[in-house]
């Protein structure tokens, strides 16, 4: 239920995270409470500038230097990035415990943390260093997300300012130091672009129990390719040509689906290190990923979080977990309005639906058909812009409840 004003849940989740977080001080000038919560509400103010936001903001009176030195403070960031994976954490927990699966069309995939990985690229600062030519080069970072929950926390700098850099470097250095520093050895799932293919490395991983699935290259030219046998007549493998167990001269094997998509006919090949799921259920699973893209356009275009703030990458990763934070709390309250006051964003599954059946139609004329997974599981929208801009009126306007939740009624019943 939701019981008080957006900002103060905001607060309350803020606070619950900030219990699981080693090092966190009171400062006089600006606390590492005041900082977190001040960049979740720059976020969501439509400010274009750091400064314009410092001056027009009622919420926190703080000077420009003071803010700035805070995004540039190692030890800040330290603090931001365990509180933004505590939060998330918290967020994630609640939503799974509330029955929120985004996956639940593949059971196997209950127990299994299941992550698509993506690099997103914005705007270079202002006084951005540039690059051997002269030219500003884009801030990008590689975010990952979780496909049970929709929720994502940013992974890793890529590159630096003025240096443009490959996402593999930064992912593979990345992710081999969290999976050697992890306690626990439950199995990681990541769905990844073709970009991140390493045969050798993945073999590696999947002895730590840590699995990928991405697009197959045509250019890998496995040593052996040998049929697996699936079930043709599961509804859930339709379009699934041919399974194959492959090895490479690098090392290690690897499974490779041929994949047509059923509606369009289309053609796909996938690779995965997993062996628990259908060759049907893996074609499924990486076109999952692409809702990593949808929340890019929603800190993009719908937060208008299009430019880095600052200079260096202390800074901009911190950028990246205020942007994060805001984005998971906003499909936080989106899914709590559903569950807990039966306010889901009808228009949207409307449209979607209506979508479905003009596609389904055009199908049917040729031949075809749609997938059977559009049709079972729990759909995850992308956030429409028209709850946001309720969301955005109502956490400013620290609104109570009984006010509120009728203009969310609203927002989301039918569109403007």
């Amino acid at each position: 239920m939701l019981e008080s004003s957006l900002s103060n849940i905001l607060a309350e989740k803020i606070t619950q995270a900030a219990d699981r977080v080693r090092g966190l001080r009171t400062n006089a000038r600006l606390s590492d409470m005041d900082f977190a919560l001040a960049g979740i509400f720059r976020v969501f103010s439509k400010s274009r500038s750091g400064r314009e936001w410092l001056q027009c903001n009622l919420d926190f009176k703080i000077c420009r230097s003071t803010f700035f030195d805070a995004l540039g403070s190692g030890r800040r960031l330290e603090v931001i990035r365990n509180l933004t994976c505590r939060f998330t954490e918290n967020l994630s927990e609640t939503m799974r415990c509330e029955g929120i699966d985004f996956l639940s069309d593949i059971p196997k995939l209950e127990n299994v943390e299941v992550i698509a990985v993506d690099g997103h690229e914005i705007e270079h600062p202002q006084h951005a260093a540039k690059d051997k030519k002269g030219r500003f080069t884009t801030m990008s970072m590689i975010y990952q997300m979780d496909l049970h929950t929709g929720l994502s926390l940013p992974f890793s700098r890529v590159g630096k300012d003025g240096l443009k850099a490959h996402e593999w470097p930064a992912f593979k250095r990345k992710l081999s130091g969290q999976i050697k520093a992890r306690k626990s050895h439950s199995p990681l799932f990541y769905v990844l672009d073709r970009a991140y293919i390493d045969t050798a490395f993945w073999n590696g991983m999947r002895k730590k129990n840590v699995f990928m699935l991405t697009r197959y290259k045509e250019n890998m030219k496995p040593m052996m390719k040998e049929p697996v046998p699936f079930d043709r007549n599961d509804p859930r493998n339709k379009g699934v040509s041919n399974c194959f167990l492959i090895s490479f001269e690098s090392g290690g094997t690897a499974y490779l689906v041929d994949y047509t998509d059923p509606e369009t006919g289309t053609r796909h090949k996938f690779i995965t290190t997993a062996a628990q799921l259908q060759p049907g259920e893996i074609s499924w699973l990486y076109f999952c990923r692409w809702r990593i893209e949808k929340t890019f356009d929603t800190f993009e275009n719908d937060l208008e979080e299009s430019k880095a703030w600052a200079t260096g990458n202390t800074a901009q990763f911190q950028q990246a977990c205020f942007i994060a934070m805001a984005g998971n709390f906003l499909r936080y309250i989106e899914q709590m309005l559903g569950l807990h006051h039966d306010l889901s964003d009808d228009k949207v599954v409307r449209k979607y639906r209506k979508q479905l059946e003009k596609r389904e139609a055009v199908a049917k004329k040729k031949g075809r058909s749609l997938s059977p997974f559009f049709n079972a599981g729990c759909r995850m929208a992308k956030l429409s812009l028209q709850y946001i801009r309720c969301f955005r009126t109502h956490f400013f306007g620290k609104s109570p409840p009984r006010v509120y939740l009728p203009e969310f009624a609203g927002a989301l019943r039918s569109y403007l």
